[in-house]
C-alpha cells in the first residue's frame, strides 16, 4: 500500500519464489506471529485467518486445510524466510510483480495493513 519495507535480512528468490522476513512481513499484514521453537513452525493469525509453516516443509496449513508450497521457509541469517505470495495472499491481499525492476507490490484487498 505505497509503502517500501526496509529489512534487516535481504529478500531472496529461490526456485522462481521471493522469500521474505516473516515477522516483518506479517506484522505489516497485521497479522500477530507466533513461533514455536520445538517444530520450527511459524503462525500468523489475522482476523479468523491463521496459517502455519514448518521451516522445511512443502506443506502449510490455511486453517485447518493442507496446502502444497513449491518453496518451503527456510532460515536465513538467523531469520525465517517465507514464500511472499502465499504469506500475502492468504492474509487477504494481493500481490504485483515487477520483473524488470525485481519488486514486489502488495495491497491488501481491504486497504488496511499494518
Amino acid at each position: 500500500n505505497d509503502r517500501q519495507l526496509i529489512f534487516d535480512v535481504q529478500p531472496m528468490i529461490i526456485k522462481g519464489r521471493m522469500m521474505v522476513p516473516l515477522r516483518a512481513s506479517f506484522e505489516e499484514l497485521a497479522a500477530e506471529v507466533d513461533w514455536d521453537s520445538n517444530t520450527r513452525t511459524v503462525t500468523a493469525k489475522k482476523g479468523d485467518v491463521s496459517i502455519s509453516l514448518r521451516i522445511g516443509s512443502t506443506e502449510a496449513m490455511i486453517g485447518a486445510n493442507p496446502v502444497t508450497l513449491e518453496v518451503p521457509a527456510v532460515i536465513e541469517n538467523g531469520r525465517t524466510l517465507v514464500p511472499l505470495r502465499f504469506v500475502s495472499e492468504s492474509l487477504g491481499a494481493e500481490v504485483k510483480w515487477n520483473d524488470n525492476l525485481k519488486l514486489a507490490l502488495i495491497n491488501s484487498l481491504s486497504g488496511q495493513l499494518n
